[in-house]
């Protein structure tokens, strides 16, 4: 998403009512519709329907870290598909257990347990 279309709304580790447990990654708000671009490099392993997330797209990177892209209105992308920064991966919706439409990150090593994703971001240049 463009610098000035989101706000950061929720981040990592915040517990709150409405998740049945501490956040796992980042929200971002913007409105339905908003473009959703690739952070990083990789191959979609995954895009549909997941409960709780919504529509969600998994980019898997070379490492085996896995980028969850979640609530998504609509898929810009298909299983398969390789991805560079910048790429469009889908657009903002609120799929799923949400309150209002935004982008929920979440970065998974091995597609294990999920972290921070914050200075990752920063690392990259993307403001969060």
């Amino acid at each position: 998403m463009s610098a000035g279309v989101y706000h950061l709304t929720s981040r990592f580790g915040e517990c709150s009512y409405l998740w049945s447990r501490c956040h796992t990654g980042l929200d971002f708000a913007a409105p339905t519709g908003t473009t959703i671009s690739a952070v990083a490099a990789g191959t979609v392993t995954e895009a549909g329907y997941a409960g709780a997330y919504g529509n969600r797209t998994i980019v898997t990177l070379e490492d085996g870290t896995e980028l969850w892209y979640c609530h998504q209105n609509s898929f810009g992308v298909s299983v398969g598909d390789t991805v560079r920064p910048g790429d469009l991966i889908g657009y903002v919706g609120s799929t799923g257990n949400v309150t209002g439409p935004h982008l929920h990150l979440e970065v998974r090593p091995g597609a294990g347990d999920p972290v921070d994703p914050f200075q990752a971001l920063l690392v990259h240049g993307i403001q969060p």
